[in-house]
């Protein structure tokens, strides 16, 4: 399940980087905070994925 919402969290934040890119990103600053938020869900886990392995 975690490898599941690890990559629909690294799609999700692929697609929003995507999106702002295209649209100009100093016009959207809530993006940036969620693309860091996305991030530190997808490194949280990794970790989690890693220490079971």
């Amino acid at each position: 399940m975690n490898a599941l919402r690890l990559a629909a969290v690294i799609l999700a934040r692929d697609a929003l980087i995507g999106l702002v890119a295209s649209l100009g990103w100093p016009r959207w600053p809530w993006a940036s905070r969620a693309v860091d938020r996305c991030e530190v869900v997808a490194e949280g886990l990794r970790e989690r994925r890693e220490a079971r392995e």
